[in-house]
């Protein structure tokens, strides 16, 4: 026994340097002599979980735990290899009956709050990092989980107040100072977030992660060829690093654009870069595929389709991609979704995932509209809330379901709610902008799966089979640009309900406008304006004369709004006129401030190549006359859409020239303008309330569940 003891004394001493196989021999060695050492197997488990190994592990520490349930430590390291396979529910139950055999265990209620926190339970997961601090207040990595889920719950004081304490703790750690740069760019605070990332990296330059951290940072303020060096940088460290290829491939599609040839630059380097990036992903071991799935939808290619191109066979090669990691990484999640139970009430079942239940535009259409004025003696319909923000339409919505799912943060959770719902038919209004959103899209939850116009472009997932569309905004080659099935629901494809704002307290000089000035109101974000089309202003402006043009600010990094600033600058010099009391910046505006600006302007325009939609809804129920060039691509036509089911059509231009001329004209002709406002009072009714597009999709629904549109 002596001679054991030394043994294990030894081993322990390999292990503890991380020299794992001299560790494995002695071990296996005194399990030869003494089959019943708890000791020898869970040291033995412990080695395998440190390689990798977690199978192994488990079945190692079980039979620890077999011959000796008394030792609290057993338990929670069993519960670290069950954590090691992501089965986080056993690594719970493990979790707990080391806490049951020893409550003050500071280390079982850390780990106990991690897995809490990878099932998506965050308040438990906090409760138990409490509990860890409460007994060992000095713990940084505790403090340092805690931050990170507080941070993740968007609670960045409490964050904050957890990593400056673990900070102190560990004055040394670059994860401390990664986490708080990453911190302070989600408070969009882009020069700490730089300081910060840049210390992890003086404190560990072979730190990869601040790198990754450093580079989408640059990305998100538009700086693109700094965001490429680090993830440069960071491949140079972790050769072959999924993380780095990824978000270096998705940095290819930048924010805005200084000329039309750099956006076919940008967009073949996105072609080429997604090639290597599909080549280089290997799923062969479940590492490589947990890697690979942790990128689906960390960052996306949100920015492509406002290069208005079609973007069907990128998109197509994004989507193959995404479905292929993410069916290997849940392949009990490949089938067709129903379990073949037979309908209690007869109706079908309808689930509508998205992250947009609150005041945003992709609840006002598509979906507040479908979702309560369905039929419900038809419908059973189901929600599934990946967002965290609410508001009073977060409650309208919730109403308007049968089933509402909400706070449920982790993707094996949320699909486990939507496939035991067993559904006949599965929504997502848009795919592109919530990450959790294509998680889910690129796997099979229901048997029919259909997609919208939330993001208005092909999602590429052969996981969806339908695009939900508008008849009126969709041109007559609509279908080549999905690889959906194009559905054009009639008219809008919206049932449209106008908002009625007040701003009748506002003036213009509220908004730096002048008294007397024509204004032209540009609503959209600062990257649906291309360069290509930078010369229309100040064409307008040289006809119309006392005029300016009000845009909103982009709201993430002013930095993209100077560079705009900038970019629209150079085309008014080549005009030969100076763009400084023209253009009006205007900050983000709330819903009354928006309301008073379009009542306020003079002519709305209409951003060519990606068309207003919610903002022309607004424009017109104010009665601001709209200036439109209808493109090639659906999301080009919204506005031509909207004034052609008005019968309204005198604004919708031809050509660039016809457009230009339109803006001038309704510029130095008030009684043009007093005619069109009489022309959208009288007939935007038309717009709302619509009823046979509900009713479009109510039979697209049966269609599609009775097998009628095969």
């Amino acid at each position: 026994m002596a001679k054991s003891a030394r043994d294990l004394d030894t081993a322990l001493q390999h292990l503890m340097r991380g020299e794992l196989n001299e560790a494995e021999v002695i071990y296996r060695r005194v399990l030869e002599k003494e089959p019943r050492n708890p000791d020898a197997y869970h040291f033995l488990g412990i080695a395998a979980y440190q390689s990798g190994r977690f199978p192994e592990a488990v079945d190692l520490i079980t039979r620890a735990v077999a011959i000796d349930r008394s030792n609290p430590a057993f338990f929670c390291n069993l519960g670290l290899a069950y954590a090691g396979l992501r089965d986080y529910e056993s690594a719970v139950t493990q979790y707990r009956e080391a806490l049951r055999i020893h409550a003050p265990y500071p280390e079982a209620h850390n780990n106990l709050g991690n897995a809490y926190k990878e099932l998506g339970r965050f308040e438990e997961a906090v409760e138990a990092y409490r509990k860890a601090l409460s007994l060992a207040p000095g713990s940084p990595e505790t403090l340092y989980n805690l931050g990170a889920i507080c941070q993740e719950e968007g609670k960045a004081d409490e964050a904050m107040e957890c990593y400056e304490k673990a900070l102190v703790l560990l004055p040394g750690s670059p994860e401390i100072y990664n986490n708080l740069s990453v911190l302070y760019k989600d408070m969009k605070e882009y020069e700490k977030a730089v300081e910060y990332a840049a210390r992890a990296i003086e404190l560990s330059p072979g730190y990869p992660e601040a790198y990754l951290n450093l580079a989408l940072t640059f990305k998100t303020v538009g700086l693109i060829e700094h965001a490429i060096t680090y993830y440069d940088q960071a491949l140079a460290i972790s050769p072959g690093s999924i993380e780095a290829m990824w978000g270096k491939c998705m940095a290819q599609v930048p924010i805005l654009y200084d000329s039309e040839d750099q956006i076919r630059i940008c967009r073949n380097n996105y072609r080429d870069s997604l090639h290597e990036l599909d080549g280089a992903i290997e799923l062969d071991t479940s590492r490589k595929i947990d890697v690979a799935s942790r990128q689906v939808g960390a960052t996306q290619p949100f920015y492509l389709p406002y290069q208005g191109r079609v973007d069907k066979v990128l998109q197509s090669a994004y989507g193959n991609l995404v479905c292929r990691i993410q069916q290997a990484r849940y392949p009990d999640l490949a089938g067709t979704g129903r379990n073949g139970r037979p309908r209690v009430d007869g109706r079908i079942r309808v689930g509508i995932v998205s992250g947009f239940f609150y005041y945003h535009s992709n609840w006002k259409m598509p979906i507040k509209g479908w979702v309560e004025n369905i039929d419900k003696s038809r419908f059973a319909l189901f929600g599934y809330y990946t967002g965290k923000a609410r508001d009073d339409e977060t409650a309208a919505a919730k109403a308007s379901f049968d089933r509402f799912v909400e706070g449920v943060h982790s993707f094996a959770a949320m699909s486990e709610a939507i496939r035991g719902d067993d559904l006949d038919i599965l929504i997502y209004p848009e795919i592109g902008m919530d990450p959790m959103t294509v998680q889910l899209a690129a796997i099979r939850l229901a048997p029919i799966q259909c997609t919208s116009w939330g993001h208005p472009n092909t999602s590429g997932l052969p996981t969806i089979d339908y695009y939900l569309s508008s008849d009126l905004m969709e041109p007559e080659d609509g279908d080549n640009h999905y690889t959906e099935t194009l559905v054009r629901l009639p008219n809008l494809s919206i049932h449209y309900t106008p908002i009625h704002g007040d701003g009748s307290s506002f003036r213009r000089e509220d908004f730096g406008l002048n008294p007397d000035s024509v204004v032209y109101f540009c609503a959209q974000s600062l990257f649906k304006y291309l360069p290509q089309y930078d010369d229309i202003f100040p064409r307008i402006a040289a006809e119309v004369g006392n005029s300016q043009f009000a845009f909103i600010g982009d709201t993430k990094a002013q930095a993209l709004t100077d560079r705009f600033v900038r970019r629209l600058g150079k085309a008014f010099e080549k005009h030969s006129l100076a763009n400084a009391d023209r253009l009006v910046i205007l900050p983000r505006l709330d819903k009354a401030r928006y309301h008073a600006m379009n009542a306020l302007s003079d002519v709305f325009l209409d951003s060519i190549g990606w068309s207003g939609c919610n903002s022309t809804l607004e424009a017109i129920e104010c009665d601001l006359p709209v200036v439109s060039l209808p493109g090639n691509l659906m999301r080009g036509r919204h506005t031509y859409a909207i004034l052609t089911m008005m019968g309204v059509d005198e604004t919708i231009a031809e050509n660039l020239d016809d457009y230009v001329d339109c803006a001038v004209k309704l510029g130095k002709d008030k009684s043009m303008r007093d005619r069109v406002r009489a022309a959208f009072r009288a007939n935007k009714q038309r717009l709302y309330y619509d009823m046979e597009c509900v009713k479009g999709f109510e039979s697209f629904l049966e269609d599609a569940v009775r097998g009628r549109l095969s």
